[in-house]
């Protein structure tokens, strides 16, 4: 299942940007788009098509400017000029460093070419690194972990930002967050060994050659995969490659709008729990996904391993139009999967199929009201410890929830957050477990804690809230501390376990 493994390191395992050239903030929304720089011109040797048995398989959907070269000055000049005239203003390019004797790493001749094209500066760009590429000999098994402990891998990754911190990441174009270059590391998941470590070297290494610390972005969010503490806190920001669905064996074919409510939900989700772990997140958005062209997609059988998600431009604008609702103005980046990774349709540049379509389709999308406006305000409960359960049951308890809810000056209930209930998870970020029930209080709860010690509800409190009322249960002998927002309310001592108890905060 070669796919599915990468799939898995894509989006199991980039926008609102600012341009590099200005380097300060704006309030401009930035998009980047995924660009593939592979391309050498028709046929398998070209990446446009490969063997399989007798068989010569094609991509899903040809180019409008037939199958090129990406070496050809023309070919990014259309690409540049389609672009900017639907909104798309940041390539992030894929790039795997340099070649050495041990290191087959094919890319950076198109970077050199870029480069050294004129045209090349009208728009911005970054490099997506990819360690399973950069970091592998040719005869490595591909999509197995990398180790950053190996000398010979260090030596590599920081050679090659090296290289690009002297050669590309100076260039006024390139793509800056805070006057900090822009790098999107690929398959983090896909690591071994000291990753923070590995991080502190690279930013190094970066800051030596450009007198700043970069803007390191990592894919460790995905359908489903969570924000991992113990990885983000190595980066400044994250972003899923692909939300794709993968759902039994084999694979499920779907429609993109069926999909669309579920990476809306996750979205939302990410959003909240990366303000909690003090990372930024930036949303993605695809058209489709149809990877007949990718011979990493197919098993041994020859049949595909993934499955076909289909495109509609509605569908298309429909999730740019929501996905916006979750930019993180920190950034102010949503990233676009993709322009050119035809191999696995999803590609948004013009097709003989669809011709600017999607193009059309992106833009009426940017140009769109986003679908819902963040939650204003953060409801935090910090527990002063959390303990480890018994047998199989491995998560870290701090205190149970039942009910949060807002008064006015009367105590009549403004806002109630039944805690245990789907309606009330999509308020969730950090630290909670799953919905449960309690039949002798007849009443849901969910439990709260994990190894930060930390929960918090994004919610919108009514104007006219006086108090808050808070029906919880803690572990033993423990000490909740809640804050609204900046402001501490009050600390909460538990002495006895698990008895439900009503405690009534004023809050204005």
């Amino acid at each position: 299942m070669r796919c599915l493994h990468r799939i898995t390191a894509f989006s199991l395992l980039l926008l609102l940007l600012l341009p590099a050239a200005a380097s300060v903030a704006k309030k401009e929304l930035i998009v980047a788009a995924h660009y593939a720089p592979w391309y050498r011109g028709a046929g398998p040797e070209g990446n446009w098509s490969f063997r399989l048995g007798s068989r010569n398989i094609q991509t899903a959907y040809k180019p409008l400017l037939g199958y090129y070269n990406n070496l050809n000055p023309s070919v990014l000049n259309q690409h540049i000029t389609w672009a900017k005239n639907y909104g798309i203003n940041t390539f992030m390019i894929e790039w795997n460093g340099q070649d050495t004797y041990e290191f087959y790493s094919p890319l950076d001749i198109s970077m050199q070419a870029f480069v050294q094209n004129p045209n090349f500066k009208e728009i911005d760009f970054f490099l997506v690194y990819s360690l399973i590429s950069g970091l592998k000999r040719p005869n490595d098994p591909p999509f197995t972990p990398v180790d950053l402990n190996k000398s010979r891998v260090m030596d590599k990754l920081l050679s090659d930002f090296r290289y690009a911190g002297r050669y590309y990441m100076k260039r006024g174009n390139y793509l800056k967050i805070h006057k900090r270059p822009v790098v999107y590391l690929w398959s983090v998941p896909l690591t071994k060994g000291s990753l923070k470590k590995a991080v502190k070297r690279l930013r190094n290494v970066i800051k030596a050659e450009t007198g700043q610390d970069p803007y390191l972005i990592a894919d460790v969010v995905a359908m489903y995969t969570d924000p991992d503490p113990s990885m983000t806190k190595h980066f400044d920001a994250v972003m899923p490659y692909l939300m794709l669905e993968v759902n039994g064996y084999p694979p499920q074919s779907y429609k993109l709008k069926d999909s669309i409510d579920t990476v809306t939900e996750r979205y939302r989700y990410f959003n909240y729990v990366c303000q909690d772990l003090e990372v930024d997140f930036i949303p993605a958005v695809f058209p489709g996904f149809d990877a007949v062209g990718a011979p990493w997609c197919y098993e041994g059988n020859d049949s595909l391993s993934t499955p076909t998600v289909k495109r509609t431009t509605s569908s298309f604008k429909s999730l740019v139009t929501q996905a916006k609702s979750f930019v993180d103005k920190n950034v102010n980046m949503l990233y676009v999967t993709s322009w050119s990774e035809w191999n696995e349709g999803t590609n948004i540049e013009p097709s003989v199929q669809f011709r600017h379509k999607y193009l059309k389709a992106l833009k009426a999308g940017l140009e769109s009201e986003a679908s819902e406006k963040p939650a204003r305000n953060r409801l935090k409960f910090k527990f002063r410890r959390v303990v480890d359960l018994p047998g199989n049951d491995d998560r870290k308890l701090g205190a149970s929830f039942q009910l949060v809810e807002f008064l006015d000056a009367n105590l009549n209930p403004l806002l109630t957050l039944d805690i245990g209930t789907d309606e009330v998870r999509k308020s969730m970020g950090w630290g909670w477990y799953g919905n449960e029930y309690d039949p002798s209080y007849e009443a849901t709860f969910c439990w709260a804690g994990k190894k930060e010690r930390l929960a918090t509800l994004y919610i919108n409190v009514p104007a006219q809230s006086k108090y808050l009322k808070v029906i919880m249960s803690g572990v033993e002998n423990q000490m909740t501390t809640i804050h609204l927002d900046d402001r501490w309310l009050t600390n909460i001592q538990t002495n006895l376990p698990y008895r439900w108890s009503q405690h009534l905060l004023l809050i204005n």
